[in-house]
Protein backbone atom coordinates (compact mmCIF):
# COMPACT_ATOMS: atom_id res chain seq x y z
CA UNK A 1 0.00 0.00 0.00
CA UNK A 2 1.30 3.51 -1.10
CA UNK A 3 2.22 6.63 1.23
CA UNK A 4 -1.39 8.36 -0.23
CA UNK A 5 -3.58 5.58 0.54
CA UNK A 6 -2.21 5.42 4.14
CA UNK A 7 -2.70 9.08 4.69
CA UNK A 8 -6.44 8.80 3.08
CA UNK A 9 -7.13 5.85 4.94
CA UNK A 10 -6.33 7.50 8.37
CA UNK A 11 -7.52 10.47 8.26
CA UNK A 12 -11.07 8.84 6.88
CA UNK A 13 -10.97 7.02 10.35
CA UNK A 14 -9.90 9.64 12.05
CA UNK A 15 -12.68 12.46 11.10
CA UNK A 16 -15.38 9.59 11.31
CA UNK A 17 -14.24 9.16 14.73
CA UNK A 18 -14.41 12.61 15.52
CA UNK A 19 -17.90 13.04 13.52
CA UNK A 20 -19.09 9.84 15.88
CA UNK A 21 -17.66 11.44 19.22
CA UNK A 22 -19.23 14.56 18.52
CA UNK A 23 -22.09 13.32 17.70
CA UNK A 24 -22.63 11.56 21.06
CA UNK A 25 -21.09 14.60 22.94
CA UNK A 26 -23.86 16.59 21.58
CA UNK A 27 -26.59 14.44 23.32
CA UNK A 28 -28.15 16.46 26.32
CA UNK A 29 -30.54 12.87 27.23
CA UNK A 30 -30.98 9.26 26.30
CA UNK A 31 -33.20 10.25 23.16
CA UNK A 32 -30.91 12.56 21.45
CA UNK A 33 -27.99 9.92 22.75
CA UNK A 34 -30.11 6.76 20.73
CA UNK A 35 -30.45 9.69 17.77
CA UNK A 36 -26.73 9.86 17.62
CA UNK A 37 -26.26 6.06 17.43
CA UNK A 38 -28.70 5.81 14.54
CA UNK A 39 -26.57 8.66 12.79
CA UNK A 40 -23.46 6.69 13.43
CA UNK A 41 -24.77 3.75 12.51
CA UNK A 42 -25.95 5.62 9.15
CA UNK A 43 -22.59 6.80 8.79
CA UNK A 44 -21.17 3.55 8.94
CA UNK A 45 -23.77 2.05 6.13
CA UNK A 46 -22.76 5.16 3.96
CA UNK A 47 -18.82 4.43 3.90
CA UNK A 48 -19.41 0.89 3.10
CA UNK A 49 -21.65 2.21 0.26
CA UNK A 50 -18.64 4.38 -0.77
CA UNK A 51 -16.24 1.23 -0.44
CA UNK A 52 -18.06 -1.02 -2.06
CA UNK A 53 -18.28 1.77 -5.26
CA UNK A 54 -14.30 1.93 -5.51
CA UNK A 55 -13.79 -1.95 -4.96
CA UNK A 56 -16.36 -2.51 -7.71
CA UNK A 57 -14.73 -0.04 -10.23
CA UNK A 58 -18.19 1.02 -11.51
CA UNK A 59 -17.58 4.60 -11.15
CA UNK A 60 -14.36 3.99 -13.45
CA UNK A 61 -16.57 4.12 -16.40
CA UNK A 62 -17.07 7.37 -18.21
CA UNK A 63 -18.86 6.42 -21.36
CA UNK A 64 -22.09 6.23 -19.85
CA UNK A 65 -24.58 9.37 -20.12
CA UNK A 66 -24.75 10.91 -17.89
CA UNK A 67 -21.53 9.33 -16.18
CA UNK A 68 -21.71 7.30 -13.26
CA UNK A 69 -19.16 9.75 -10.78
CA UNK A 70 -21.23 12.53 -11.96
CA UNK A 71 -24.24 10.78 -10.23
CA UNK A 72 -22.32 10.01 -7.21
CA UNK A 73 -20.95 13.82 -7.13
CA UNK A 74 -25.18 14.64 -6.61
CA UNK A 75 -25.57 11.66 -4.78
CA UNK A 76 -22.60 12.83 -2.22
CA UNK A 77 -23.60 16.45 -2.05
CA UNK A 78 -26.95 15.41 -1.47
CA UNK A 79 -26.37 13.31 1.75
CA UNK A 80 -24.27 15.77 2.91
CA UNK A 81 -26.71 18.31 3.24
CA UNK A 82 -28.90 15.17 4.97
CA UNK A 83 -26.83 14.11 7.24
CA UNK A 84 -25.51 18.07 8.81
CA UNK A 85 -29.80 18.92 8.61
CA UNK A 86 -29.91 15.87 10.94
CA UNK A 87 -31.21 15.72 14.90
CA UNK A 88 -27.50 15.43 15.07
CA UNK A 89 -26.62 18.22 13.23
CA UNK A 90 -29.20 20.70 14.99
CA UNK A 91 -27.44 19.05 18.45
CA UNK A 92 -24.01 19.83 17.68
CA UNK A 93 -24.21 23.51 16.42
CA UNK A 94 -26.50 24.08 20.08
CA UNK A 95 -23.71 21.94 22.21
CA UNK A 96 -20.29 22.02 20.52
CA UNK A 97 -18.35 25.19 20.18
CA UNK A 98 -18.25 26.80 17.42
CA UNK A 99 -14.37 26.56 17.54
CA UNK A 100 -14.51 22.83 17.50
CA UNK A 101 -16.78 22.53 14.58
CA UNK A 102 -14.69 24.85 12.36
CA UNK A 103 -11.37 23.01 14.09
CA UNK A 104 -12.38 20.13 13.29
CA UNK A 105 -11.57 21.44 9.25
CA UNK A 106 -7.66 21.18 10.05
CA UNK A 107 -8.36 17.34 8.79
CA UNK A 108 -7.95 19.16 5.75
CA UNK A 109 -4.26 19.64 6.06
CA UNK A 110 -3.56 16.35 5.97
CA UNK A 111 -6.20 15.81 2.87
CA UNK A 112 -4.03 18.05 1.16
CA UNK A 113 -1.07 16.16 1.83
CA UNK A 114 -2.79 13.15 0.48
CA UNK A 115 -3.65 14.57 -2.94
CA UNK A 116 -0.14 16.01 -3.06
CA UNK A 117 1.63 12.54 -2.35
CA UNK A 118 -0.75 10.95 -4.63
CA UNK A 119 0.60 12.95 -7.53
CA UNK A 120 4.34 12.57 -6.59
CA UNK A 121 2.86 8.54 -7.37
CA UNK A 122 1.27 9.10 -10.64
CA UNK A 123 -2.40 9.03 -9.67
CA UNK A 124 -3.40 12.54 -9.02
CA UNK A 125 -3.27 15.34 -11.42
CA UNK A 126 -0.47 18.26 -10.36
CA UNK A 127 -3.93 20.96 -10.25
CA UNK A 128 -5.22 19.09 -7.75
CA UNK A 129 -2.61 19.51 -5.24
CA UNK A 130 -1.17 22.91 -3.82
CA UNK A 131 1.31 22.78 -5.99
CA UNK A 132 -0.84 23.31 -8.79
CA UNK A 133 -4.00 25.27 -8.27
CA UNK A 134 -5.69 23.73 -4.75
CA UNK A 135 -4.89 26.17 -2.37
CA UNK A 136 -7.68 24.70 -0.18
CA UNK A 137 -5.01 23.48 2.57
CA UNK A 138 -5.25 26.98 3.96
CA UNK A 139 -8.85 26.01 4.94
CA UNK A 140 -7.23 23.76 7.51
CA UNK A 141 -4.11 25.74 8.76
CA UNK A 142 -6.85 28.56 9.20
CA UNK A 143 -9.00 26.11 10.91
CA UNK A 144 -6.15 25.40 13.77
CA UNK A 145 -5.18 29.46 14.12
CA UNK A 146 -8.48 29.93 15.09
CA UNK A 147 -9.36 27.47 17.81
CA UNK A 148 -7.83 29.54 20.46
CA UNK A 149 -9.03 32.43 19.31
CA UNK A 150 -12.59 31.82 18.82
CA UNK A 151 -12.99 29.72 22.29
CA UNK A 152 -12.39 32.99 23.86
CA UNK A 153 -14.21 35.12 21.13
CA UNK A 154 -16.76 33.49 18.91
CA UNK A 155 -16.96 36.73 16.56
CA UNK A 156 -19.90 35.80 13.73
CA UNK A 157 -17.66 38.13 11.70
CA UNK A 158 -14.29 35.90 12.19
CA UNK A 159 -16.59 32.54 11.53
CA UNK A 160 -18.44 34.22 8.92
CA UNK A 161 -14.58 34.96 6.95
CA UNK A 162 -13.76 31.86 7.76
CA UNK A 163 -16.61 30.35 6.10
CA UNK A 164 -16.51 32.32 2.84
CA UNK A 165 -12.80 31.41 2.64
CA UNK A 166 -12.91 27.55 3.20
CA UNK A 167 -16.60 27.09 0.81
CA UNK A 168 -14.52 29.08 -1.75
CA UNK A 169 -11.93 27.24 -1.44
CA UNK A 170 -13.29 23.97 -1.67
CA UNK A 171 -15.70 24.80 -4.07
CA UNK A 172 -12.79 25.99 -6.20
CA UNK A 173 -11.13 22.44 -5.91
CA UNK A 174 -14.17 20.40 -6.35
CA UNK A 175 -14.55 22.39 -9.61
CA UNK A 176 -10.74 21.62 -10.97
CA UNK A 177 -11.78 17.87 -10.06
CA UNK A 178 -14.46 17.82 -12.00
CA UNK A 179 -12.71 19.47 -15.06
CA UNK A 180 -9.84 17.26 -14.87
CA UNK A 181 -11.98 14.13 -15.24
CA UNK A 182 -12.10 12.34 -18.91
CA UNK A 183 -15.22 13.54 -20.22
CA UNK A 184 -16.51 16.36 -22.96
CA UNK A 185 -16.39 19.15 -20.43
CA UNK A 186 -12.39 18.46 -19.27
CA UNK A 187 -10.50 21.53 -19.38
CA UNK A 188 -7.11 20.14 -17.58
CA UNK A 189 -6.06 17.61 -20.13
CA UNK A 190 -2.15 17.06 -18.92
CA UNK A 191 -2.19 13.29 -17.38
CA UNK A 192 -3.04 11.61 -15.51
CA UNK A 193 -6.85 12.48 -15.70
CA UNK A 194 -8.56 12.60 -12.40
CA UNK A 195 -9.83 8.44 -12.00
CA UNK A 196 -7.46 7.61 -9.41
CA UNK A 197 -10.71 8.83 -6.90
CA UNK A 198 -13.25 6.34 -8.04
CA UNK A 199 -10.67 3.48 -6.43
CA UNK A 200 -10.69 2.32 -3.51
CA UNK A 201 -9.32 3.38 -1.07
CA UNK A 202 -9.06 6.36 -2.74
CA UNK A 203 -12.94 6.80 -3.10
CA UNK A 204 -12.48 7.69 0.14
CA UNK A 205 -11.21 11.12 -0.43
CA UNK A 206 -14.57 12.43 -2.23
CA UNK A 207 -16.91 9.72 -0.43
CA UNK A 208 -15.93 10.47 3.55
CA UNK A 209 -13.36 13.86 3.67
CA UNK A 210 -14.73 16.24 0.62
CA UNK A 211 -18.25 14.73 2.28
CA UNK A 212 -17.30 15.55 6.11
CA UNK A 213 -16.07 18.88 5.39
CA UNK A 214 -19.03 19.73 3.28
CA UNK A 215 -21.11 19.03 6.47
CA UNK A 216 -18.86 20.58 8.61
CA UNK A 217 -19.27 23.87 6.27
CA UNK A 218 -23.21 23.61 6.50
CA UNK A 219 -23.18 23.64 10.42
CA UNK A 220 -20.80 26.28 10.07
CA UNK A 221 -23.34 28.01 8.21
CA UNK A 222 -26.39 26.78 10.65
CA UNK A 223 -24.68 28.38 13.60
CA UNK A 224 -24.51 31.76 11.47
CA UNK A 225 -27.86 31.86 10.77
CA UNK A 226 -29.24 30.55 14.50
CA UNK A 227 -26.79 33.11 15.99
CA UNK A 228 -28.79 36.13 13.87
CA UNK A 229 -32.29 34.97 14.84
Amino acid sequence: MNLAAIILIATSILVFGLFAFASLKASANEQEQKQAVKIILAYVVWMIFVSGLGFSGILGDFSSMPPKMMIFFVINLFTSIAFAFSSVGTQIIKNIPIAAIIGFQSMRILVEIGIWRANKEGLAPIQMTFEGYNFDIITGILSLVLIPILLKNPSKKIVALWSVVGVGLLVTILTIAILSLPLPIRVFLNEPANVWVTRMPYILLPGVLVHLAIVGHILVIRWLVAKNN
